[in-house]
């Protein structure tokens, strides 16, 4: 399992979650589109830490285990 790579995903998907926050408490002006761009680049982060994680685990063997 590469976790150097799901936790790079995992790490940049908190970034992305704790901005948006932020921007949604702080920001009058934040708006719908900001937020679906926001929660697409957060998806991507999660997403792939998480296909990752099961791709690699779908391929291990009894002697990985």
């Amino acid at each position: 399992m590469n976790k150097e790579y799901i936790l790079y995903n995992l790490k940049e998907g908190l970034n992305q979650l704790t901005e948006t926050i932020k921007e949604l408490e702080s920001d009058s002006e934040y708006e719908f589109g900001d937020y679906i761009v926001d929660m697409t680049h957060l998806y991507h982060h999660i997403n792939t830490a998480s296909v990752s994680y099961t791709h690699l685990r779908a391929h291990e063997t009894p002697e990985h285990l």
